[in-house]
């Protein structure tokens, strides 16, 4: 499975979720464990670049991102230096995570949004404003008119999410 691509501006590098038979540690069971008979492929971030002919070269894993567990791409920034990944770790329900892009073939290992957009809920999607100052992202914390609500957040000047608002019962 291959979904949720995301392009820099320049549409020269791609950056999508795979899910299969090159997934970081093959088929794994609920405990991350090998699994071959019974177990799953998690997700995995791979990469691609159009070359001189205008071509997609073949896709190659994220290796500075990519874990064991469920390593999905959720965004990218407008200028395509920032990656926003869905993990989940430890017992949290999955969480929005960065990763700076460092050079050519490296990306920061990815680090939680500082702020208040990551809850002990499910946040799995986000948009970032092309001013960078307002996020969008999905969740499932409590009081919101669904099961999952779209919420907006304000970007600090210490460089942390705040002043969290649901979008409202017109969207949600």
């Amino acid at each position: 499975m291959e979904y949720s691509p995301f392009t820099n501006p320049t549409e020269d590098v791609m950056v999508y979720t795979y899910m299969g038979e090159r997934s970081m540690g093959g088929k794994m069971n609920h405990n991350k464990k090998p699994d071959a008979k019974n177990g799953r492929y998690y997700e995995d971030m791979m990469i691609s670049y159009r070359d001189s002919n205008n071509a997609w070269t073949e896709p190659k894993p994220l290796k500075s991102i990519n874990t064991k567990s469920n390593d999905a791409c959720v965004g990218m920034s407008t200028n395509g230096d920032h990656l926003y990944t869905y993990n989940i770790k430890g017992n949290d329900n999955g969480d929005i995570y960065e990763s700076v892009y460092l050079n050519d073939t490296t990306w920061s290992k990815p680090t939680p949004l500082k702020g208040y957009i990551n809850s002990e809920y499910w946040e799995g999607s986000i948009a970032v404003s092309i001013d960078g100052q307002t996020a969008y992202f999905s969740s499932q914390r409590v009081g919101g008119f669904g099961g999952s609500d779209i919420y907006s957040a304000k970007l600090q000047k210490d460089g942390s999410w705040g002043e969290i608002t649901n979008l409202g019962p017109e969207i949600n």
